[in-house]
């Protein structure tokens, strides 16, 4: 098998390989992780976005295997959340699990519920 990669000169992201190598996450895991990653960083996501980009995709995903997969990443150390009293929830969002981390994490996704 070959690996053919495209000229990589704008559009596209990097991130640790830390995503890929953690033998714990589900590939639907990294996929979610990775296209959240691709976002910047103040970027404001909703459950039903992340329904929405599944729609018309071989495989889709309902708003109970969206929560399922956040709370993988979040069990992993990917995902930390805060609830607020007012129901909104944010999530903070990182291409390092918790444990290896050195920094805080910065990606912020407001997620309304």
């Amino acid at each position: 098998m070959s690996i053919v990669r495209a000229r990589r000169d704008r559009n596209y992201s990097v991130m640790s390989h830390s995503v890929y190598a953690d033998n714990r996450l589900s590939f639907q895991a990294m996929g979610l992780l990775s296209y959240i990653l691709s976002k910047p960083d103040n970027w404001t996501v909703n459950i039903e976005h992340l329904v929405g980009v599944t729609q018309g995709t071989q495989k889709r995903t309902g708003k109970d295997g969206v929560y399922a997969i956040l709370k993988e990443l979040k069990d992993i150390g990917f995902v930390e959340m805060k609830k607020h009293a007012s129901g909104k929830v944010d999530y903070f969002i990182s291409d390092m699990p918790a444990a290896n981390k050195t920094h805080s994490m910065s990606t912020i996704c407001e997620v309304a519920l």
